[in-house]
């Protein structure tokens, strides 16, 4: 149970903390302020979904950064390519594109993108992770129950509401 809350939790923060990545990227490459994704809230679900089944899949291998990297790189480099192809297909919207970079499929996925997922979730399941899941009193599990569930609540709101305007 405790597990289960534990990337419940870290899906969220993942979720908000990815969003700010891509805001603040597209600003430094823009100089213009890019609201990212189709939600209207600043959570983007794929950076918490990877980083979640992440955490699940090398749980036992942890240790062991090469491991650890490669099945994070090959979870994120699918996550990307399955949403990819969704938005691109069945939402009509190519929220990113890799045409002109090397080693590109369909300009879902490319292998230089990979690498850089596979490095930042190696290194946020390593070492971010034990940060964000350092405390286990009773009063900070409620917070960080309270905190996924009040989170979860409003993707959900957010997510029908998208699907409410298609």
């Amino acid at each position: 149970m405790i597990f289960l809350l534990e990337l419940t939790y870290l899906f969220c923060i993942y979720s908000v903390l990815g969003w700010i990545v891509e805001v603040v990227y597209f600003y430094y490459k823009t100089s213009k302020f890019h609201k990212r994704g189709i939600l209207h809230g600043a959570y983007c679900p794929l950076y918490g979904f990877s980083l979640a089944f992440c955490t699940a899949l090398t749980y036992d291998i942890i240790d062991n950064f090469f491991f650890s990297f490669l099945v994070c790189t090959m979870i994120c480099t699918v996550f990307e390519l399955i949403t990819g192809i969704v938005f691109d297909r069945l939402l009509k919207r190519k929220m990113w594109d890799y045409t002109g970079m090397k080693f590109n499929l369909g300009g879902y996925i490319c292998l230089s993108f990979a690498l850089i997922w596979g490095i930042t979730a190696t290194i946020c399941i390593r070492y971010l992770n034990p940060l964000l899941l350092m405390s286990s009193n009773p009063t900070d599990i409620i917070m960080k129950s309270v905190f996924s569930t009040v989170l979860i609540i409003f993707m959900i709101t957010d997510m029908f509401s998208f699907i409410k305007t298609r």
